[in-house]
């Protein structure tokens, strides 16, 4: 990436490109520090007088979403591409693991996990806090976030805005998505409008969902 562009979009976009670049730095130095974690992918930034390069290991099985939009498996709702719960899991407590180590190293993500660059989508992840530049808890959001890609994971959906009402996910069966009432409970207790009510990191650890 050039240095004229990261200059050029300052004040225009929801990044700051130097300050992501300078979080890696950090987050990179903190991981190769203090723990030697395949969950977490550190990288290698090298610069000079016109460009930016960030270095990182490549995944040759794609990323989640190319997992989802590659499975068989299609939710009972709208036919959409979705992970078993068995998959799902796994994948999840890795993100998970992941941002443990954020959380460790005093970072947070609030961001799309790279599911898709779509404004569509990544708004759906600016919930009130961000989305109207109210102080908020950078953890909370996180753990919004993070339900956002296992509702996709199970059930192939996708946020088209952020959640406003509590009902709108207490109003939803189970079963009308295909999804296993200790899967729709996590959920729910995710994404509770007030960051207060929404589920810790610990707590989400410990939930019956990832017990079974």
């Amino acid at each position: 990436m050039s240095w004229e562009h990261i200059q050029a979009s300052k004040g225009r976009m929801q990044e700051d490109f130097v300050k992501e670049i300078a979080a890696l730095q950090y987050l990179s130095k903190f991981i190769n520090g203090t723990m030697n974690n395949p969950r977490n992918v550190s990288q290698q930034i090298m610069a000079n007088q016109s460009e930016v390069f960030i270095v990182m290991p490549y995944c040759a099985n794609g990323d989640i979403l190319v997992q989802v939009s590659e499975s068989t498996l299609l939710n009972p709702y709208q036919g959409t591409p979705c992970l078993t719960e068995a998959a799902a899991k796994y994948w999840f407590r890795q993100m998970l693991t992941g941002l443990r180590t954020l959380q460790n190293a005093r970072l947070g993500w609030h961001e799309t996990f790279n599911i898709e660059a779509n404004c569509v989508w990544k708004s759906a992840l600016y919930v009130t806090g961000v989305a109207t530049h109210q102080p908020f808890d950078g953890h909370a959001v996180d753990i919004y976030s993070t339900g956002t890609v296992l509702l996709f994971m199970l059930t192939g959906l996708r946020l088209t805005g952020p959640i406003t009402q509590d009902r709108m996910f207490d109003s939803m069966e189970p079963s009308q998505y295909g999804l296993s009432v200790d899967a729709m409970d996590l959920l729910r207790k995710m994404f509770r409008l007030n960051p207060v009510d929404r589920l810790t990191l610990d707590e989400i650890l410990t939930h019956r969902f990832l017990q079974t």
